[in-house]
């Protein structure tokens, strides 16, 4: 199946900063269109019919950080590379080696929680009494323990 650019963006919904958004969308919250064979990254389609076929290996990257954007001035094509720069950037990408201590979203425990937990360790608790007490695994505490996590909290 052929796409049209214009029959696609008036299929979309206008949202905020100029995105053009489709409903459809991946488990991820990319929008996605049926091509006649399978399904596939609305973005990407959209990226092809204004830009361009891609590289071998790039990705239609979004300057807008809307996943179900689909607004050909929010894309272009680039690698991999410039996607996760972009991320980071933008304060998109969460991992370990990006957003750490208590600035990262999904962590229970604060800097001063990782000073008491060395300083328990070195008072002789056991890793199963710290992880209970913190609602943490005994890997967690382990990874404190020996600064593998946590380096940056003296």
């Amino acid at each position: 199946m052929r796409f049209n650019l214009d029959t696609l963006l008036t299929r979309a919904t206008p949202a905020q900063n100029g995105c053009m958004e489709l409903p459809a969308s991946s488990k991820v919250g990319y929008a996605q269109l049926w091509n006649g064979d399978k399904v596939v990254y609305a973005h990407r389609v959209v990226a092809e019919l204004a830009h361009g076929q891609p590289l071998d290996g790039q990705f239609a990257i979004h300057s807008c950080d809307n996943r179900k954007c689909i607004n050909p001035e929010h894309l272009r094509w680039g690698t991999a590379k410039d996607n996760s720069q972009d991320a980071v950037s933008r304060g998109r990408l969460i991992g370990r080696n990006h957003v750490r201590g208590d600035a990262h979203p999904s962590t229970p425990l604060t800097a001063n929680d990782v000073r008491t937990i060395r300083q328990l360790r070195a008072d002789g608790a056991i890793y199963r009494e710290i992880a209970q007490r913190y609602g943490i695994s005994l890997q967690a505490v382990a990874a404190i323990c020996t600064n593998k996590t946590w380096k940056e909290v003296a």
